[in-house]
C-alpha cells in the first residue's frame, strides 16, 4: 500500500479510488475477524476488489494483495495464542473486595464479570468462543465414540493433534532422522487425514527437481504455489507397487498403528492385478484411488474393510459397473480412432493373425475393397496384366 506522502501526491481521483478500495479491503478483514466469511472468501473478494494498478509508481496489485492477506495471517495468530492463553488454568489471588487479579497478566477480573486491563482500567473485549457441545454431531459422538475401533480412535486422536498446526507437525517430522522420504506435498495431505496421491508419489521418486511452482489465477491476480510435478504416472502393477511401498512406509511413520492395514490392503490390491488381465489393470487403479478417497472421508473405516467398498468393487471393476463402461468405451474409441482405411496386405496374402475387428488395417481385397476375397482370388481384375492397376499402400 503507499505511504501518505505518495497519496497526497496522487491526483483526487486517484486518491479517491484508493480510498474506496482500502475501506472495501478493510471492511473484507472485519467480517473475517467477526467470523462472517471464511479465509479463501476473503482473499477471494480482495483480488475483486483491488484494481489492476495503471501508475507504475503505484504499489503492485499483488504486493498490495499481499499485505491484506498478512492482516488476515495476524489475526489467526492472534486467535490462536488467546484461546492457548484461555486452555491454562490461571492462578489467582482474592482481594479483600473480592476482585481477582491474574497472576503474570495485566488483566483484573471484577465482581461484575467483565475483564479490564489492569493499566487502563478500559474493557477487553473478547470473541466469542463457539461452543462445539451445541453441534448436533457433538451428541452421537459421545454416544458413539467408544464404539470406534482401536485403530479408527487412534487414527482420528492422531489426524486431530496434527491439524492443530499441520506445518509444525510437518516440519518436527522432517527434522526427523527416521523419517522416510516422500514429497512434501504428500505429507501434508497424509496428516491433515486425506487420500495420497500416488502419481505424485511415484512422479518423486523419479524426479531430481524440487517441488515445482504452480500459479493460480483469481480474477486479474496470479496466486503462486508450490506443488510436486507429475512428470511420470502410476500406469501397471509395477508402477502402483513402487509408489505404494514408499506411501505405506510414510503412512506407517505418521501411523504406526495402520502397518498391518497397510500390508493387508497392499496384497489386496496385488492379488487384484493378477486375477485381471493387463488392460485391465486401469480399472483396478480407479478402484484403488477410490477406495483410499473413502476411506480418508470416514473416520470409521480402515482400508482392510473390503466388505464396505462392494459398490466401488461394481463401479470400477464390474462390467456392468457405472465407470467400468466408461473405461471400455474410452479404449473403444482409441482403438477405432488408430485404423487405418487401407487395405490390409498381410490378409490378401493369407497371413494376417489378427481377427478383423482388431486389425489396425481393413479385411477387405486391394484392388476392389470387397470384404468376400483377397486379392488373389479377385473377379475384378483384368485377365492380363494382373498386377496392373493393383493399389499399393505401405505396410
Amino acid at each position: 500500500m503507499t505511504n501518505e506522502n505518495e497519496a497526497a501526491e496522487q491526483p483526487e481521483e486517484v486518491r479517491v479510488t484508493t480510498v474506496t478500495v482500502t475501506m472495501k479491503c478493510l471492511n473484507i478483514v472485519e467480517q473475517y475477524r467477526a467470523g462472517n466469511i471464511y479465509k479463501g472468501d476473503a482473499i477471494y473478494e480482495f483480488a475483486k476488489a483491488i484494481p489492476v494498478g495503471q501508475d507504475e509508481s503505484a504499489e503492485s496489485p499483488g504486493k498490495t494483495l499481499e499485505s491484506y492477506i498478512s492482516m488476515l495471517d495476524d489475526w489467526d495468530r492472534e486467535r490462536t495464542l488467546s484461546d492457548a492463553d484461555e486452555q491454562h488454568e490461571e492462578v489467582r489471588e482474592e482481594e479483600p473486595n473480592g476482585d481477582a487479579i491474574s497472576k503474570g497478566h495485566k488483566r483484573v477480573e471484577r465482581n461484575d464479570g467483565d475483564e479490564y486491563d489492569a493499566e487502563c482500567d478500559e474493557p477487553i473485549h473478547r470473541r466469542p468462543k463457539i461452543d462445539t457441545e451445541q453441534f448436533p454431531w457433538s451428541v452421537s459422538d459421545r454416544m458413539e465414540g467408544s464404539a470406534l475401533r482401536d485403530e479408527c480412535a487412534a487414527t482420528r486422536n492422531l489426524i486431530a493433534n496434527y491439524v492443530l498446526d499441520v506445518k509444525l507437525a510437518k516440519s518436527h517430522l522432517l527434522n526427523s532422522g527416521a523419517a522416510p522420504e516422500f514429497p512434501d506435498s504428500e505429507w501434508k495431505s497424509l496428516l491433515s487425514g486425506l487420500a495420497v496421491n500416488l502419481d505424485v508419489v511415484f512422479s518423486g521418486r523419479y524426479s531430481t527437481e524440487h517441488d515445482a511452482k504452480t500459479s493460480h489465477e483469481i480474477g486479474d491476480f496470479t496466486i503462486s504455489t508450490r506443488e510436486a510435478t507429475v512428470s511420470k504416472s502410476v500406469k501397471t502393477a509395477g508402477d502402483w507397487f513402487i509408489a505404494w511401498n514408499q506411501a505405506a512406509a510414510a503412512t506407517t511413520f505418521a501411523f504406526p498403528h495402520r502397518n498391518r492395514e497397510c500390508q493387508e490392503y497392499g496384497r489386496h490390491i496385488l492379488d487384484l492385478f493378477a486375477a485381471f488381465a493387463e488392460e485391465h489393470h486401469r480399472l483396478i487403479l480407479n478402484y484403488d484411488r477410490a477406495v483410499r478417497k473413502r476411506v480418508a472421508l470416514r473416520r470409521n473405516l480402515l482400508l482392510t474393510d473390503l466388505a464396505e467398498f462392494g459398490d466401488l468393487r461394481v463401479q470400477f471393476l464390474d462390467v456392468r459397473g457405472a465407470n467400468s463402461g466408461s473405461q471400455a468405451q474410452t479404449n473403444t474409441g482409441r482403438r477405432s480412432a488408430k485404423r487405418s482405411g487401407d487395405p490390409c496386405l498381410r490378409w490378401n496374402r493369407g497371413v494376417c493373425p489378427s481377427t478383423a475387428e482388431r486389425c489396425t488395417y481393413k479385411h477387405v481385397c486391394s484392388y476392389c475393397r470387397s470384404p468376400d476375397h483377397v486379392n488373389g482370388a479377385c473377379p475384378n481384375k483384368p485377365k492380363t496384366g494382373a498386377d496392373r492397376g493393383q493399389r499399393r499402400q505401405t505396410d
